[in-house]
């Protein structure tokens, strides 16, 4: 919990106290919903069916790694979505489409529908993981409206819930990133800039934006160390 307590001191605009209301929140909407399943459920599946992980985040280093993506890319790769790359869909619609999304409901809310509704040319399957904290607490009604395969919740207070888990990590990218760790030996990213905010993704003030990376630098110090993850 470090992390949280180093996040309260560079940002203390955000709305940590709510943390505990929106993860109960969630869990409440994900129990009324038809596909939701546990989050170690979830990744059980996922690791039985895929060897490893591209992780693919929402920055301007991304576009220019097109190639790269598509020559390490095979059928035992899940390939996931880190909250705002949905974006990217409507300017690039070459790349790859997502089995797995992990989003804090930051990003295009009607390309989120479209994936996991399956609208036109989405109609595969597709995990999503929303993750609630004190700030998105009004965004989380949207999960009623999404109709993945499957739909787990994680959270940012210390807790487990029925539908509901505590993941460590402060931004979607560390928190992808911390998650697969657990289930997965081998990780590739792509499009990650944890110095540099990104324009491609919400307007926030760039201030806040490069305090968030900075908590998210300092939370990944250590995961590094495991040699698992390869940032390309």
């Amino acid at each position: 919990m470090y992390y949280i307590e180093y996040a309260w001191t560079l940002l203390p605009e955000l709305n940590f106290k709510l943390d505990l209301y929106s993860a109960q929140l969630l869990n409440q909407y994900l129990k009324n919903h038809t596909n939701s399943i546990k989050l170690s459920t979830l990744m059980s599946k996922l690791k039985y069916r895929y060897t490893k992980a591209i992780v693919l985040m929402p920055s301007e280093r991304l576009l220019t790694q097109l190639p790269l993506l598509k020559y390490i890319l095979n059928e035992n790769t899940l390939v996931t979505y880190v909250d705002s790359t949905i974006n990217l869909l409507r300017i690039i619609p070459e790349l790859p489409k997502p089995q797995l999304i992990i989003s804090d409901l930051d990003c295009d809310i009607s390309m989120l529908k479209e994936l996991c509704n399956k609208y036109e040319h989405y109609r595969h399957d597709i995990a999503l993981i929303v993750h609630a904290h004190g700030d998105n607490v009004n965004k989380l009604n949207i999960v009623q409206e999404l109709s993945p395969t499957y739909i787990a919740g994680t959270c940012q207070y210390p807790i487990e819930l029925e539908y509901v888990s505590y993941v460590p990590g402060f931004t979607d990218g560390d928190r992808t990133l911390l998650l697969l760790s657990r289930y997965f030996n081998q990780i590739i990213v792509l499009g990650a800039d944890f110095n540099k905010p990104s324009n491609l993704v919400k307007k926030d003030r760039v201030d806040v934006k490069v305090k968030k990376l900075q908590v998210a630098k300092e939370i990944l110090k250590e995961l590094f160390l495991l040699n698992n993850i390869v940032i390309l």
